[in-house]
């Protein structure tokens, strides 16, 4: 009998089985995988476009806080490129709240 080894493809491990089976488990991909899986770069504006599901919490404040750190209390996150879908940290300023 073969001895129990993996096999790696994208997204998934797969084991031959001490039984003489293979088996296939998903993988679960990491945050970085899985935000980076929704993002088309533009060539020509070098910005990054969001091309997944959109929420109220923003996919541009996920995405600077995963590459870039955390963004300060009440900050908001301002667009220099102007482009609303954009989520390129490099295009991206935290802005402190409008005094009124």
């Amino acid at each position: 009998m073969p001895k129990a080894r993996r096999r790696h493809h994208a997204g998934e491990v797969t084991r031959f089985a001490p039984q003489g089976t293979w088996t296939t488990h998903r993988t679960k991909p990491t945050r970085e995988q899985h935000l980076g899986s929704h993002i088309e770069p533009d060539p020509t504006t070098g910005c990054w476009l969001w091309n997944g599901q959109t929420n109220k919490a923003g996919q541009q404040r996920e995405v600077y806080t995963v590459l870039v750190g955390p963004i300060p209390a009440r900050h908001r996150l301002r667009h220099t490129c102007g482009t609303s879908g954009c989520v390129n940290p490099a295009h991206l300023t935290p802005t402190p709240p409008a005094t009124r």
